[in-house]
């Protein structure tokens, strides 16, 4: 099972020095995603195909894509809202970029 492109915000949150137009660009694209896997189903289906046309994804058809490749957007969100805690690893739970990320 292959999941779609990693959260582009890595880290927890946006990265320092963002220009705000760039971060609000990626928490719209993510969230979207979160919401894709959320509804799941026929719905999250169409909502995923259509973001992929939009970006012009041609990594594979987008009949293979699925809402469940978005599941680890909803975990960033979580993280953000303070719902889970970023796990120990070898940075300390340091999400941050250039910290050891979890898969």
């Amino acid at each position: 099972r292959h999941a779609l492109p990693g959260p582009l915000l890595r880290g927890g949150g946006p990265p320092r020095g963002a220009p705000p137009v760039a971060t609000l660009a990626a928490l719209s694209y993510q969230g979207t995603l979160a919401v894709v896997y959320l509804l799941g189903g026929p719905v999250g289906q169409r909502m995923l195909q259509l973001l992929a046309r939009v970006f012009r994804y041609s990594a594979r058809p987008l009949q293979a894509l699925t809402p469940a490749m978005a599941h680890h957007y909803v975990s960033l969100f979580r993280l953000l809202a303070g719902l889970d805690r970023a796990p120990a690893g070898p940075r300390g739970g340091d999400w941050r970029p250039g910290g050891a990320l979890p898969l």
